[in-house]
C-alpha cells in the first residue's frame, strides 16, 4: 500500500486489557488492505479520489486509439 492510499482510524475503547487493541489495529489494517484493494480494482475511481497510483491502468479515450 502506498502512502497515498493509506487511512487512518482512531478507535478508543474503555477495555484496558489490551485484547480491544490489537482488535481494533486488526480491523484497522482489514479496512485498509480492502480499501487499497479497492483502489487497484478501479483504477478510475482511484484516479477521481485523488489517488494516481493505478492511473498507468486507465483506459485510454483518446481518438488515436480507435
Amino acid at each position: 500500500m502506498t502512502e497515498s492510499s493509506s487511512i487512518s482510524v482512531h478507535a478508543s475503547s474503555g477495555d484496558t486489557t489490551g485484547s480491544t487493541g490489537a482488535r481494533d489495529r486488526g480491523l484497522v489494517r482489514l479496512g485498509a488492505e480492502f480499501w487499497a484493494l479497492a483502489l487497484e480494482s478501479n483504477p478510475l475511481s482511484a484516479t477521481l479520489l485523488g489517488v494516481h497510483d493505478h492511473d498507468d491502468r486507465l483506459d485510454d479515450l483518446s481518438l488515436e486509439v480507435e
